[in-house]
């Protein structure tokens, strides 16, 4: 049987903001790397710098359908006196024929077709005469004009992404086109969520009288906004020996363990001393943050076990100043999250000595972006389904009505602002 401390309440010790941050960054490492194929590495992290593998274009080929000529052969050309090349063939893109002409000959070449050899330009088919198996150009033509040169769009050896960077759609398509089919990248880290409650029913199978545990389903949509992959790890009662279990179990599968309840200092917030139980280091047990005061951090073999308040917005104020950052520590993501200012509809209520985890709307009323707050008390779902944006503010602030303040939006996806 696990002994209950005697002493949890004492665990209820405020850290600020600050500190919370500073304790991240010394104990999160870096998460492991993977191998995989390029067309399935959208919005994935490389972890070394990529350089080109392979000329593109990997020969020199037509950017226009025309005809390939030697451009010397019509510096004389005019209109009254023209330059005459005998069509002798046809390329197209999928033709990887030598080819070769002589100075009065030319092929016709599609777009993307590779440039025969001793040619130089490639004269668009619209402004040349074609008859009898001739064309007829009444203009000289510049030497390169309209061919694509092999490695002018990449070259081998040269820089294509630093480590760390974050690939994009137009990324995939660079890599494909340089020889990269496979490429190495951070894991996504497997993020954990543990409801704890014996009030609370699965909402996969509820049961009948029970509150669903619905919350876990906004922290698992928020992690996958921050490139987690998420384990629904369900519903457990207040138990401190079933609450140890679920977490041993889970800590063996995922990176990081995310507890929602049970983490106040009642007579049936056990997740602290379930934590303890598995050899825990205690990082900080509560902030000094309104709402988020009883929020904390755990680590169980290197990996960390964050307990998140059951109420849903002490929970998301957690899960901003604490989950979103370890994300960001474990994938080497930039902390620069997008501001947007907007001018405060009322004043925001603080509390003495702590941090405001201030939910807001912002809309645009009259070609200024307003925001209204939320009531400091309010921890209803609903408050979080009509919230757009939400700020921080220090405890050493007192903003009124009609101040502009910095928000970050709610929602990396699908964000109006």
């Amino acid at each position: 049987m696990i002994k209950v401390r005697a002493d949890l309440g004492l665990l209820l010790k405020l850290v600020t903001y600050e500190q919370v941050q500073q304790t991240i960054r010394n104990s999160i490492n870096l998460i492991g790397y993977e191998i995989v194929r390029t067309e399935n590495a959208h919005g994935r992290i490389v972890t070394d710098g990529v350089t080109v593998a392979q000329d593109q274009p990997t020969f020199d080929k037509a950017a226009v359908d025309g005809y390939a000529i030697d451009s010397s052969t019509a510096k004389s050309a005019t209109r009254t006196s023209p330059a005459s090349y005998e069509i002798v063939g046809e390329v197209f893109p999928d033709d990887a024929s030598e080819n070769r002409i002589k100075p009065d000959q030319t092929f016709y070449v599609s777009c993307g077709s590779r440039i025969p050899q001793a040619a130089d330009c490639v004269v668009k088919a619209e402004l040349v005469e074609k008859q009898n198996g001739t064309i007829k150009l009444s203009s000289p033509i510049a030497h390169g004009k309209n061919i694509s040169y092999t490695g002018e769009d990449f070259k081998v050896g040269t820089k294509l992404f630093s480590s760390y960077h974050k690939l994009r759609p137009q990324d995939i398509a660079a890599l494909l086109a340089t020889g990269h089919i496979k490429v190495k990248v951070l894991k996504r880290p497997v993020a954990g969520v543990l409801s704890v409650g014996s009030e609370l029913t699965d909402a996969r199978n509820p049961t009948k009288g029970r509150l669903v545990n619905d919350h876990a389903y906004v922290l698992l949509g928020f992690l996958r906004e921050f490139e987690a992959e998420t384990v629904n790890l369900g519903v457990c009662p207040d138990e401190t020996e079933k609450i140890s279990a679920k977490l041993r179990d889970a800590i063996q599968k995922c990176d990081m363990v995310i507890t929602l309840g049970g983490t106040s200092v009642g007579k049936k917030d056990l997740v602290p001393n379930a934590i303890l139980s598995l050899g825990a280091k205690e990082m900080f047990h509560g902030m000094r943050m309104s709402p988020g005061k009883v929020n904390g951090l755990m680590m169980v073999r290197e990996k960390p076990v964050v307990m998140l308040a059951g109420h849903i917005v002490t929970a998301l104020a957690g899960f901003f100043t604490i989950v979103v950052p370890i994300l960001q520590h474990m994938q080497n993501m930039s902390k620069q999250m997008k501001v947007v200012s907007a001018v405060l509809a009322e004043d925001v209520k603080m509390k003495a000595g702590m941090d405001r985890f201030l939910l807001v709307h912002i809309k645009n009323i009259d070609g200024q972006q307003i925001a209204t707050p939320f009531g400091l008390d309010t921890n209803l779902l609903s408050s979080l389904v009509s919230a757009n944006a939400y700020s921080i503010v220090p405890s050493d602030s007192e903003p009124k009505a009609g101040e502009s303040l910095e928000f970050h939006p709610l929602n990396l996806s699908g964000s109006e602002l």
